[in-house]
């Protein structure tokens, strides 16, 4: 028996050429671990109560740096839609209910000082006291959005063009190249210039809390950086990509049956209802 829908099967041949292309181009070239940020915004709680300037503001200062660059490792939240069963006669069939979504963890490098450490210490505690059962408003200590925003390399602006002088003075730092001259030339060229890393994505993440403080390990052995991961619990998230490869982002379910891109109003009219 022949393999069914094969046909000639010209089109699905392995193409080396084919998949050589697309490691070269920047749409569909493959996507890096590294080179991501993340933000978090202030809890009310933390805004209005907190006399210690390090915890006034999570978006600011080296509060916000420490968070960002300190956090080496970060899940990306995962999404499942939750089904029901219906079964009559013969096999069962599975509808959707709605969305649920993961907890995601969020490693982070401790600083001498602790402080990140202690703004998640002190983050739980002002949820919930350790000498009582009382707990506080969720309004109060959910952390509005906490967004993670994914880079890739090598297509970005050049650093040369650069509003930031931080990134035109990387330009000055080249040193490819056995003199001065064919130095310049290596930070003038298009294809080879200094580019700076071309934001990809961005995850929003929703009234989020700490839910778990990992524990950090210490040892007499020898010195390592010290991690602790901290277990993030959040109602529902956003997924934004970059402008150009996702325009209808903003489609909604919808009951009116003129604006439902499936089976319409007027299928409806002109089906055939003698076959049942």
């Amino acid at each position: 028996m022949a393999v069914p829908y094969f046909g000639s099967g010209d089109s699905l041949q392995p193409r080396m050429q084919i998949m050589q292309s697309m490691l070269t181009k920047q749409k569909t070239a493959p996507a890096t671990t590294n080179l991501f940020t993340v933000q978090f915004s202030t809890p009310p709680i933390f805004r209005d109560y907190a006399t210690d300037n390090d915890f006034k503001s999570l978006e600011k200062g080296d509060t916000a740096n420490l968070l960002n660059y300190y956090a080496s490792a970060i899940n990306l939240p995962s999404k499942q839609l939750t089904t029901g069963q219906i079964t009559t006669i013969g096999v069962p069939y599975k509808y959707a209910t709605g969305q649920a979504f993961s907890q995601i963890n969020v490693t982070f490098i401790i600083p001498k000082s602790q402080l990140t450490k202690t703004i998640f210490e002190r983050w739980v505690s002002a949820i919930t006291g350790d000498g009582d059962q009382y707990v506080d408003y969720y309004e109060e200590y959910c952390c509005d959005t906490m967004r993670i925003y994914k880079f890739e390399k090598g297509s970005g602006t050049p650093a040369k063009n650069s509003d930031d002088p931080m990134d035109r003075g990387l330009v000055n730092k080249v040193t490819v190249g056995p003199d001065k001259k064919h130095q310049e030339k290596y930070r003038n060229t298009i294809n080879g210039g200094l580019r700076l890393p071309e934001l990809m994505s961005v995850t929003e993440l929703r009234n989020v809390f700490p839910t778990n403080i990992g524990s950090a390990q210490l040892n007499n052995m020898e010195p390592r950086l010290l991690t602790f991961t901290v277990s993030f619990s959040y109602e529902r998230y956003k997924f934004y990509p970059r402008s150009g490869v996702d325009n209808d982002r903003a489609l909604r379910v919808t009951t009116d049956g003129d604006e439902f891109k499936g089976f319409g109003m007027e299928d409806f009219n002109d089906y055939d209802y003698g076959r049942f």
